[in-house]
């Protein structure tokens, strides 16, 4: 969870005290986060004659290692807007965040492009895909980032898993578990320990 990450990067890099009062609602919006997202353990418990052993497969290491890193690299992207508050306009960091990484990405993407698969509308959709959850989103992030801490930023951001589930009742008619309300309630718990 890249909260965790970022609330410790915030310490040690940025100097931003948490009270143990803060790290506890961390801790609980994570633990809601768990249960919203349907987290289950790489080493999973298994009954086999009677007796407990431990599946772990190195399929699903390489995906936690790669959960890990993926958080981990958030919260030093969280960190570095946090940092270049003062020296750098909104628009310009962002700018050359999102150049540099479309810049990183294209090489990818023409490796993987097959002639005459893509048409207008799917060009059209790739495009909103990108300004509005993504440049806008980020770019909201961003500005929060230079008014608030970059830990309260990232515990407010969990939401997003929150907002998901939302948009899928209400567009989609999916409806969350039980399993699913309870994480968010828990979640929203770990945000007010934080914020209040």
């Amino acid at each position: 969870m890249p909260t965790v990450w970022v609330a410790l990067l915030s310490r040690f890099l940025l100097k931003e005290p948490l009270s143990q009062r803060k790290w506890l609602g961390i801790i609980v919006a994570v633990l809601g986060v768990s249960v919203l997202s349907g987290f289950e353990p790489a080493l999973a418990l298994i009954q086999q004659s009677g007796s407990a052993s431990y599946n772990f497969t190195p399929r699903a290491l390489i995906g936690d290692l790669l959960a890990l890193g993926s958080a981990v690299t958030f919260a030093l992207y969280s960190i570095a807007g946090r940092a270049q508050r003062q020296r750098l306009p909104l628009l310009v960091y962002a700018g050359a965040v999102y150049i540099l990484a479309a810049l990183w990405l294209l090489p990818a993407a023409a490796a993987a492009h097959v002639s005459g698969s893509l048409n207008w509308p799917a060009v059209a959709s790739i495009a909103a895909l990108g300004v509005f959850p993504l440049a806008c989103g980020h770019t909201l992030y961003n500005a929060a980032l230079r008014r608030v801490s970059a830990t309260y930023v990232n515990v407010i951001a969990t939401q997003e898993v929150l907002g998901g589930i939302l948009l899928g009742a209400l567009l989609l008619q999916e409806f969350p578990s039980v399993s699913s309300l309870v994480g968010a309630l828990i979640t929203i718990g770990g945000i007010l320990i934080v914020l209040l």
